[in-house]
């Protein structure tokens, strides 16, 4: 949950607080799917409009809005209605159990992901080329015809990293597939990537050091 959907806090500054507008915008928005580009669009509205906290929102092309004001589209909002990964989306769409036998090309577009992503940091010779051990389960988001949208986690061979990635396309036809979202690891890799910590340490839940300096 934590790794998807963050935790927002904010503090109104005390010379807001009797705006009973301002405030009755931050408790309605509470209740309601709020996504990054909302929070990239309140910072830009402190920085722009630092007196005027709840004018008509502007039209944003992510259906962006500032948490200050009421939130554009309707209250109903939802991720059908934000370009957001469905992965980010964790209450809004069912998804049911399927065999992991069959989706063990999935899992391989996936290592060969990260693995084009370690080569893209130049990281290739001092990180390990990853190769997939076992495909642990498969999620399909419902209806599986109509979205063509899975869920699947994997290990590697590699210290038995554990990875968990939202991949789109048909699973008859490799060739469609596309991530929508990064690929996440889900267990830890302790010391195992401290070759590039300090360097590169966004890479680290990809690498398994494999002793070349950086």
């Amino acid at each position: 949950m934590e790794l998807k959907n963050p935790f927002l806090m904010l503090t109104v500054p005390e010379r807001l607080r009797a705006n009973k507008e301002l405030i009755e915008n931050l408790k309605v928005n509470a209740q309601h799917l709020i996504t990054h580009f909302d929070l990239h669009a309140t910072l830009l509205h402190i920085l722009e409009d630092p007196e005027n906290f709840v004018a008509k929102p502007v039209v944003d092309p992510n259906n962006a809005t500032s948490i200050l004001r009421p939130l554009s589209p309707a209250e109903n909002r939802s991720c059908r209605d934000i370009p957001v990964p469905a992965s980010y989306c964790l209450c809004e769409f069912d998804k049911e159990p399927l065999s992991p036998d069959k989706y063990r090309e999935m899992a391989d577009y996936a290592v060969r992901e990260i693995n084009r992503k370690l080569a893209d940091e130049r990281l290739a010779g001092v990180c390990a080329n990853l190769t997939l051990g076992s495909v642990i389960s498969v999620e399909a988001y419902a209806p599986e015809m109509v979205t063509k949208l899975y869920e699947i986690t994997f290990d590697l061979h590699q210290n038995r990293a554990r990875f968990r990635a939202t991949i789109r396309g048909d699973v008859m036809v490799p060739s469609t597939f596309e991530l929508t979202g990064g690929v996440d690891r889900i267990n830890e890799y302790g010391k195992t990537a401290d070759c590039i910590a300090d360097q590169k340490p966004q890479m680290s839940p990809y690498c398994y050091c494999t002793g070349a300096k950086l």
